[in-house]
């Protein structure tokens, strides 16, 4: 049987699920991915190392049996050319067409793709969509880059008592999201950065509200987009996370108030002549003035900058990555205030009308 999809839906779940699939796969089933025709809906799956992704497309009458194909199976729909594609399973290949055009793409057997998880096990927690996106976008940028730092590899949800909380850190920096809504779960869990980065790409399409469930090992995480539904499986990293609540400073000489816009304009051109070394921007932070005087000397010259600042407290010259201030700030809209604990110690960032955002910066040795 031939069934219809619009290209924009087929097209938004293939994507959803193509970013899973690994460039270098250590499984070679990895490299394909799994189609199911059910009756009621086309499933779609690919599978890696961290991430199994699924999409549920509504295709009533569309029935086959598990198959896999090449990730030149979504090569063949997104080169559709009108805004309807058609799909029919035939013996060893799925066909695509789209008005005049037609490919057909070759299938395999699907005995040892990966199986899906039971959805009716583990425990469950629903939180809305943008919560959950916004927590995990405010704080992804902090953690690791680098595969050897093991747990700062991953992005901790922990479930405490005022509201389900996100953080990440790569030992040189920090970033803290409280959603400040109730998640009926306890602990705390690790993601990968892998298994985040899906859950924001698939959290960005979805609506309403996001079903998490925990099963020991690993997670489900489903949500609706209004057109299909897609779920990810996130496997957990082990070990322990630090804990991270001793190195939030509360003891502060100097409190500084200023935009957060400007601040990002002025650290950016300032940066253009910063050393390729540590990145240094150095700021002092003035009373008197009522100006954050920010300079950087590197060997291609220096260059410097002011803007307002309300400073509260000592005068004091800091020095920072300018990357990770940056970074920092970028989730803060309006003013930003910054605790500054010593020009040694960490620097508490967030926003100056509150909400759920926090950031450390450990500054460089002035």
């Amino acid at each position: 049987m031939v069934v219809g999809f619009t290209k924009e839906t087929i097209g938004t779940a293939l994507n959803l699920v193509k970013a899973v699939v690994p460039a270098r796969p250590t499984n070679p089933l990895y490299a394909y991915i799994y189609l199911e025709g059910t009756g009621d809906d086309l499933v779609v799956r690919a599978a890696s190392a961290e991430v199994d992704a699924e999409v549920r497309i509504p295709a009533p009458g569309l029935e086959f049996s598990p198959l896999l194909v090449p990730p030149a199976f979504i090569r063949a729909v997104e080169a559709a050319s009108g805004p309807k594609v058609h799909l029919a399973a035939e013996e060893g290949r799925i066909v695509v067409s789209s008005g005049t055009w037609e490919a057909a793409v070759n299938t395999a057997e699907s005995e040892g793709f990966p199986t899906w998880p039971d959805k009716e096990g583990g425990t469950k927690a629903t939180i809305g969509v943008k919560e959950l996106l916004r927590a995990l976008g405010a704080v992804r940028y902090a953690a690791s880059k680098d595969a050897w730092r093991s747990v700062f590899r991953g992005i901790v949800l922990e479930f405490v008592e005022g509201g389900l909380r996100a953080v990440a850190s790569d030992g040189y920096r920090m970033a803290i999201y409280d959603t400040g809504i109730a998640v009926p779960l306890a602990g705390q869990i690790l993601l990968p950065v892998s298994g985040a980065d899906e859950a924001v790409r698939l959290l960005k399409e979805a609506r309403g509200e996001a079903t998490l469930t925990l099963h020991g090992s690993f997670i489900t995480l489903t949500a609706n987009t209004g057109e299909f539904e897609a779920s990810l499986v996130v496997r957990l990293l082990e070990g322990e996370y630090p804990d991270y609540r001793r190195v939030i400073p509360t003891e502060f000489p100097t409190t500084v108030v200023l935009h957060a816009e400007e601040l990002a304009a002025a650290v950016r051109r300032v940066s253009a002549l910063s050393s390729p070394k540590d990145h240094r921007v150095d700021i002092i932070f003035d009373g008197e003035s009522r100006l954050a005087t920010l300079f950087t000397e590197g060997d291609y010259g220096r260059s410097a900058d002011a803007v307002r600042a309300g400073v509260d407290g000592l005068t004091l010259r800091q020095a920072y990555d300018y990357r990770y201030l940056l970074d920092a700030i970028e989730p803060v809209e309006g003013e930003v205030v910054l605790h500054i604990s010593g020009p040694a110690t960490p620097t508490l960032i967030e926003p100056a009308d509150g909400g759920g955002y926090k950031a450390v910066v450990v500054p460089l040795r002035v």
